[in-house]
């Protein structure tokens, strides 16, 4: 197994490999797979990567933001907007943000997109790393209002948070079958064993719907 860093970007996905991103002052940060979420897709053979440098994304579930970090080195002229409930970890978001001028801190319900609407506005990008029975609802309506014809859409679907009792494979199927209509599954790949019941569906956004925000 090849040990050597690779900087996370288009065409750098060879597996067992080490992945790096770059940091705001040019230093190189380890992306691991025992972090993130993201890191472990990438990890387990994902090979979508739309984090460009003027990308728009909106993140849900943002938490402290891990990943959030990485997303936004990615995309130095472009703009995430991370979306985060609970204020323990929004605290340390908002610190992130002093350190990175791209990363947009709001705290809201991911269920209710109209809270954040007029903010956001029109997106490349949207993941969501939300731990809620209503996961594939929560997704399609964001998707709905916020992405733009041909954005990419990853959710990071965590079965235990929708049915503690189900098989965690079925639980899956279920979301991938709710999801939206205009969605292309693109990938679906299990996050064992850094995550375990827990799985990226990866998608391509055909149509969107107008939204009151400004693109």
């Amino acid at each position: 197994m090849s040990d050597t860093p690779q900087l996370v970007a288009p065409g750098l996905y060879a597996q067992g490999t080490r992945r790096f991103t770059l940091g705001p002052d040019g230093e190189l940060r380890p992306f691991s797979p025992n972090r993130s979420k993201l890191a472990a897709y990438l990890k387990l053979g994902g090979t979508a990567w739309p984090f460009g440098e003027g990308c728009r994304v909106l993140y849900l579930g943002a938490a402290s933001g891990t990943t959030v970090s990485h997303i936004a080195d990615c995309c130095p002229r472009g703009r995430v907007f991370a979306v985060e409930k609970a204020l323990r970890p929004l605290r340390e978001l908002v610190t992130l943000c002093g350190e990175r001028d791209n990363v947009v801190p709001l705290q809201a319900d991911a269920s209710m997109p109209e809270r954040y609407g007029a903010i956001v506005g029109l997106v490349d990008v949207l993941y969501q790393d939300v731990a809620a029975p209503n996961q594939g609802a929560i997704f399609a309506a964001n998707a709905a209002r916020f992405c733009r014809p041909g954005a990419l859409g990853m959710l990071m679907v965590k079965a235990r948070s929708i049915d503690a009792a189900a098989p965690p494979g079925a639980i899956i199927d279920e979301v991938e079958v709710g999801l939206p209509p205009q969605a292309q599954l693109l990938e679906r790949i299990g996050l064992g064993p850094f995550e375990r019941d827990h799985a990226a569906l990866v998608v391509r956004l055909g149509t969107a719907a107008a939204s009151t925000g400004t693109p």
